[in-house]
């Protein structure tokens, strides 16, 4: 009996000493764990959120989200052993959901401008390519200069086997900054993670990930692909298997094609990081290029370093800007949806040498008979 009594309270002992390493250790964590908490495949949130609410959330939704996770701790061990990592919790980007409506209120009141009909023709064929180029993977559009593609493919996919496979990811960093605290990089790792881009999910996932960006130097693509690597170091993991699941895809300037012409893969020493095929571009009116990287008002504001996990970036007060590209976004968005938009797009997909592919076949068959 007395036995039993010092097991128990030494049990009680180890619990408390547990939940007080937990509060001492929570500001100060600087690695995000390495296995999370849900083990679901997809781009949902760990809880109750699922990857459709994510891609269109909504601020009564979610304004916080808390990461716990037991896994295995690798690093400096013979064998694999179960070890509790610390709690953390980090605000999350917000952006305002295009199907939920009502969310929307007054931000959508007043005239909406009419899209230009030749931006609207080199959208489509940019999307097109996009699927086309993706080589039946999910898609990724980084930060904030593809986001009309990405809200325009969500109305040409929408309600299709393709819906899940787009998805927004908030970031803003063209180059390595080494003034950036370890408390802004443990809030970037828990927003990876809870996008399912942490490198346990992207070795784990059936299908690869494309990450789309609008392309100058490489410069992002460069950022997350370095972190990612440097991520898995720190874990222990086979970066061979993350980088199987990566692929690049650059919307770039259209040049002039010949051996001598510029292109930004040739002169980036972090591409030995990545696969040599998993590198791709499409090539656009310089005009088209700059009206969606530097002309456009966009959604949301900039996710730099200094708004990572911050409650700034979770909060949707919007200006004059952000309210004129959110009209854009939804116009773009019921567009995608129409019949003939869908015609169009599907037209350009038969035009790809992808067409060749069951899987683009497949999804074009399914976008005419909707």
């Amino acid at each position: 009996m007395l036995a039993f009594f010092a097991e128990a309270n030494a049990g009680w002992l180890c619990f408390l000493v547990h939940v007080l390493h937990c509060i001492l250790f929570r500001t100060t964590h600087q690695a995000f764990p390495a296995t999370p908490a849900s083990k679901k495949e997809g781009w949902g949130l760990p809880g109750a959120l699922s990857c459709v609410q994510f891609k269109y959330c909504t601020y009564s939704q979610y304004t916080r989200v808390t990461f716990t996770s037991l896994g295995p701790n690798k690093k400096g061990l013979g064998k694999d052993r179960d070890t509790h990592y610390n709690i953390s919790m980090y605000d999350l980007p917000f952006r305002w959901s295009l199907e939920n409506r009502t969310s929307l209120g007054t931000l959508i009141d007043g005239p909406f401008s009419p899209l230009d009909p030749v931006f609207l023709h080199e959208l489509t064929l940019c999307c097109a390519r996009i699927v086309a180029f993706s080589e039946d993977s999910e898609l990724c559009f980084v930060g904030r200069s593809p986001e009309n593609c990405f809200d325009y493919l969500s109305g040409l996919l929408f309600d299709s086997t393709w819906a899940d496979r787009l998805h927004l990811l908030h970031f803003s960093l063209r180059f390595y900054n080494p003034n950036i605290q370890p408390q802004a990089w443990s809030a970037l790792r828990a927003y990876f993670t809870a996008v399912g881009l942490d490198p346990n999910h992207l070795s784990r996932r059936i299908r690869p990930v494309t990450f789309v960006d609008l392309v100058a130097s490489g410069g992002t693509f460069g950022t997350i692909v370095q972190f990612l690597q440097r991520w898995t170091q720190e874990l222990g993991e086979d970066w061979n298997a993350v980088k199987r699941k990566i692929r690049l895809l650059g919307i770039t300037m259209q040049g002039k094609t010949s051996p001598k012409t510029w292109r930004w893969q040739q002169h980036a020493q972090w591409v030995r990081l990545v696969e040599r095929q998993a590198i791709k571009n499409i090539s656009t009116p310089w005009w088209f290029w700059d009206q969606l990287a530097n002309q456009q008002a966009k959604v949301t504001q900039s996710y730099t370093a200094e708004r990572w996990g911050s409650r700034e970036a979770n909060d949707p007060r919007t200006n004059l800007g952000h309210a004129e590209a959110l009209k854009r976004a939804l116009q773009l968005f019921d567009l995608g949806k129409t019949k003939e938009s869908r015609q169009t797009f599907t037209r350009h997909l038969s035009e790809e040498k992808a067409m060749a592919s069951p899987w683009l076949r497949a999804l074009i068959l399914e976008l005419r008979s909707r």
